[in-house]
């Protein structure tokens, strides 16, 4: 147990809470489909598909694939950054 720890009145830990909510929310929301219901419209109508409409959108979802490994990538090391926290904790109790 870190002096840190020892010392915190539970605000950090509240403050993270708050955060980590935040941020699953986020990951919720960003899992919606609605909008991609309306692009799979938009998409193929018959005046939209100029190379430049297509070249902005496959750039757009380049960047929405990046984000979204990036994220789950994140996501997997916030759980292994936390558990050793938890692990030795229970070896010291």
């Amino acid at each position: 147990m870190s002096e840190q720890h020892v010392y915190d009145t539970g605000e950090q830990v509240a403050e993270l809470y708050g955060r980590l909510r935040t941020l699953a929310e986020g990951f919720t929301e960003a899992g919606s489909s609605s909008d991609f219901l309306e692009l799979f419209t938009i998409i193929h109508s018959p005046d939209w598909t100029t190379l430049t409409d297509l070249e902005v959108v496959n750039q757009l979802v380049n960047t929405a694939e990046r984000n979204l490994a990036e994220a789950a990538e994140l996501r997997g090391l916030m759980l292994l950054g936390a558990r050793p926290v938890t692990d030795e904790s229970a070896i010291a109790a």
